[in-house]
């Protein structure tokens, strides 16, 4: 995040000069729209890092490697998902269950809803959904890797390349996920 601070520091001339196209500030849109441009470029030039080291562990083709584990990042981005929305799950959740006519009663819920939830045990079940997420995606990559290969060995070498992506993955999630509980956030 501080990189992308620095980034946003050095670059507040040009992006202010822009302009904005009624309520849209341009400068702003083309910022965050780089922002996610750069991290899935960067998510995907590590997958494929890590891939070509779990291929050339086995000795096979990297977009082989590739076909077998990538099913395996699903379990990720679903825990991403509840991790990451698991406030707005919670307090906003049930008001779809709320009566579409009964304004009053929807802003009760909301407020009783906010009230019961400590951030402890919201960051707890997004740490858990985290880390649940990348055990079954490496239980998932192993079992497809252990069925490409004939030789059990050369899946677990695979395993090995496979393996440190997952716990660069994770370790940079709870980072991610802790940044607004920490100065850093």
């Amino acid at each position: 995040m501080a990189i992308w601070r620095a980034v946003t520091s050095a670059t507040q001339d040009f992006s202010s000069s822009i302009g904005q196209v009624g309520a849209i500030n341009l400068g702003d849109l083309l910022l965050d729209t780089s922002e996610i441009a750069a991290t899935w470029i960067a998510f995907g030039a590590f997958f494929w890092a890590f891939t070509y080291l779990a291929a050339s562990l086995i000795r096979r083709p990297t977009r082989e490697v590739a076909r077998i584990v990538s099913p395996s990042l699903i379990p990720i981005a679903l825990a991403y998902l509840l991790a990451h929305n698991l406030t707005q799950i919670l307090v906003i959740g049930p008001l779809l269950f709320a009566a579409p006519g009964s304004l009053g009663e929807a802003q009760v819920l909301l407020q009783r809803n906010a009230a019961g939830l400590t951030p402890a045990l919201v960051f707890l079940v997004q740490v858990g959904a985290i880390v649940l997420g990348h055990v079954v995606a490496v239980v998932m990559a192993h079992a497809r890797l252990s069925e490409s290969e004939d030789d059990g060995s050369l899946a677990i070498r695979a395993d090995l390349g496979w393996l440190s992506a997952m716990l660069i993955y994770t370790a940079t999630s709870l980072w991610v996920l802790a940044q607004p509980i920490t100065n850093q956030g």
